[in-house]
């Protein structure tokens, strides 16, 4: 972890062999499944075990995180699907194309764009690292709107980037990961905020709960002590 520079140089190889970006314009928002599996963007391809609670009709999108995008960001109307008449909205650009829960969990071309302009700004090249993030986001923008980003620091660059990361790889399994990490840097530290029927769940940065609970049979044949979470 935090090894950078030998992040940035295995995500530009990786580039160096396929870095065909899906210009998101010749999507259909219309579709129920916009993306289909083995699209030029996926690297290595992976899902996980699939569960109905995950499906497109199934799993809620946090609201933040819909009302982050821009109306011209094509991602806004391409990764979800309004749920009305229930409230809330559903993901459904899923990149293994299936909309009954079993999420893409691979490697695509547009992580390697991002974990090469994350590793830029934290090695002190944040212009680098934003001419990388704007080629990637150029792609998912309506043509002719998108404003490429710029920024006078490195930790601005590094901020605008890791909010893009988290618009950019919805239902990756990446997210809690990335919490982690960014956790054990005061400066990206997160504290996560829920609102779920009238009452507000509140999760610090390195709380105990982000640790999982050891499965019960682990426990039983190991012996060792189960997880402390409050």
């Amino acid at each position: 972890m935090q090894q950078y520079s030998k992040a940035l140089l295995y995500a530009d190889s990786s580039l160096q062999v396929n870095s065909n970006l899906i210009n998101y314009n010749s999507l259909s928002p219309s579709a129920a499944a916009p993306f289909v599996q083995f699209n030029t963007e996926v690297i290595f391809a992976a899902t996980n075990a699939g569960d109905a609670r995950f499906s497109v009709n199934n799993l809620l999108v946090d609201s933040l995180l819909y009302q982050s995008y821009q109306t011209d960001d094509l991602r806004k109307t391409l990764f979800f699907k309004n749920l009305s008449p229930q409230p809330g909205y559903g993901f459904k650009g899923n990149y293994d194309g299936n909309t009954y829960g079993q999420l893409f969990s691979g490697l695509a071309v547009d992580e390697m764009f991002l974990i090469k302009a994350e590793c830029q700004a934290r090695v002190g090249t944040h212009t680098s690292a934003l001419q990388t993030l704007n080629a990637l986001l150029i792609t998912r923008w309506r043509t002719g709107t998108f404003v490429p980003f710029t920024a006078a620091t490195n930790q601005q660059a590094l901020d605008i980037i890791l909010v893009e990361r988290r618009k950019e790889l919805v239902g990756r399994s990446l997210r809690w990961q990335d919490l982690r990490r960014y956790n054990l840097n005061p400066a990206t530290a997160i504290t996560l905020k829920r609102l779920v029927n009238g009452t507000v769940y509140l999760l610090p940065p390195r709380h105990p709960n982000y640790t999982f609970y050891i499965p019960q049979l682990v426990i039983q044949e190991s012996g060792i002590q189960q997880n402390t979470r409050q």
